[in-house]
Parts: C-alpha cells; sequence; structure tokens
C-alpha cells in the first residue's frame, strides 16, 4: 500500500513519466511472476531485520 503511494505521487507529480497503462496489457502468467519476483525482493530486503526477531512475546516480567 505505501509502495502504491509512493508510485501515484511520483507519478502525477511528474518525475517518472512512465505509463502505467502497459501493466493492463499483460497477461496473467506475466502479472503472476512479477507480483512474485517483487514479493521475493521484499523478503530479501527484510530478511536482515526479522531473522534475529522473537517468536513468542515479551512477558511483562521481562
Amino acid at each position: 500500500m505505501v509502495l502504491a503511494l509512493i508510485g501515484m505521487f511520483i507519478n502525477y507529480s511528474g518525475w517518472l513519466t512512465i505509463d502505467f497503462t502497459i501493466l493492463l496489457r499483460v497477461d496473467g502468467l506475466l502479472l503472476l511472476m512479477m507480483v512474485l519476483l517483487i514479493s521475493l525482493i521484499a523478503l530479501a530486503i527484510t530478511y536482515p531485520l526479522l531473522k534475529d526477531a522473537p517468536l513468542k512475546p515479551k512477558t511483562k516480567k521481562d
């Protein structure tokens, strides 16, 4: 959602001149592959932040 808002801001401000209507003409498999690629990139970026995160919440005593 945040990326969509940033993309809309960049597009409407004129900084980005890519026509997003090209995404409407892609077939379903290509769209699925693009979403999976973006998801894997996001996972790779956030992995270092989350690899040491505790799985159990802290108790009130901690």
